[in-house]
């Protein structure tokens, strides 16, 4: 199905193409659904520019308000609360974003130290 992913990921880039040339960020809530963009669309489509760009801006949420809004006052919010980082987010992503708008939000937490919960397909089984 890799030929269907290439077509699927080209009408992604021609879809976004106006956004991705002015670098507006791309924000995802699903760290599987991130990653994708960021590592899964450049090595199918390699020679292409926009795919490159696309995976640069494709930013986690935590990333996003991390990288973006470090220089505002979050809202506080009461603990306690226990975390669990998504398996994507430590093989792909930035996993230290989420303990950074955690701490911002000034939320007590605890961040499991686990691994994958076995609930993203193939990537889990794996």
């Amino acid at each position: 199905m890799l030929d269907r992913a290439r077509w699927r990921w080209r009408e992604i880039l021609d879809a976004l193409a106006a956004d991705i040339r002015a670098g507006t960020p791309i924000v995802g809530l699903e760290p599987a659904c991130v990653s994708a963009f960021r590592d899964e669309l450049p090595s199918l489509l390699p020679d292409a520019e926009d795919a490159t760009r696309l995976a640069k801006q494709t930013l986690f949420f935590s990333e996003f308000i991390s990288r973006h809004c470090a220089d505002r006052k979050l809202p506080t919010t009461p603990g306690p609360a226990l975390v669990q980082i998504h398996c994507h987010q430590h093989a792909v992503l930035d996993p230290q974003s989420e303990e950074n708008v955690l701490k911002a939000l000034q939320l007590k937490h605890d961040i499991l130290k686990s691994g994958c919960r076995g609930m993203a397909g193939s990537f889990g089984f794996e």
